[in-house]
């Protein structure tokens, strides 16, 4: 496979010469590919976004891989909390289903499907992977084409009462100031 760090024109382009040269099932595959790539990368910018570090988001999603277990933790980082199908649409997420399930057919030698069946899952593939860019790029204005942003700084744990490296001193002393002045309100 490659990285998406290739750029869209150059991913999308491979994919159609595999499409154009008759290799359907390896362009299939490398779509498939392509969109839990795309959705990973995303999955990684949402997390960071979150707060998290850009380590903590690398040892977080280490063990996230397949579109089935990026699917199950979307909710967690979405702003919003909505589903990775709600966001990627219902008709485009059962494009991804059907094609994720022949490619898994065809890796584990399971089933076997014609050239045309194949062709026809790519290139519908192809449009679901222009989609969601736009989508994404709407939704979190973040293209998975792009560069990822980094976080040296936890943003986590903004609560005054969890002390912190970052204004922790400043929370405490305010914290212990309030309580102080609750203190006295109830001397007799």
């Amino acid at each position: 496979m490659y990285s998406t760090r290739v750029g869209q024109d150059v991913a999308l382009k491979r994919i159609e010469n595999l499409i154009a040269n008759n290799h359907d099932s390896e362009a299939l595959i490398t779509a498939v590919f392509t969109i839990e790539e795309i959705m990973h990368r995303t999955l990684n910018q949402l997390v960071i976004s979150s707060g998290f570090t850009s380590k903590a988001s690398k040892v977080l999603l280490s063990e996230i891989r397949g579109i089935s277990a990026i699917k199950k933790v979307w909710p967690c980082f979405d702003p919003k909390g909505n589903a990775l199908s709600d966001i990627i649409g219902k008709s485009n997420w059962q494009v991804i289903s059907k094609a994720l399930s022949i490619r898994n057919n065809l890796i584990h030698g399971s089933a076997f499907y014609n050239v045309a069946e194949c062709k026809k899952a790519a290139r519908q593939l192809l449009t679901v992977i222009e989609e969601a860019d736009v989508i994404f790029n709407t939704r979190y204005r973040y293209s998975c084409w792009g560069i990822l942003s980094t976080r040296k700084t936890s943003m986590l744990h903004l609560d005054p009462l969890v002390e912190t490296n970052r204004a922790g001193s400043y929370f405490r002393q305010e914290s212990e100031e309030k309580v102080s002045e609750a203190v006295n309100l109830f001397d007799f």
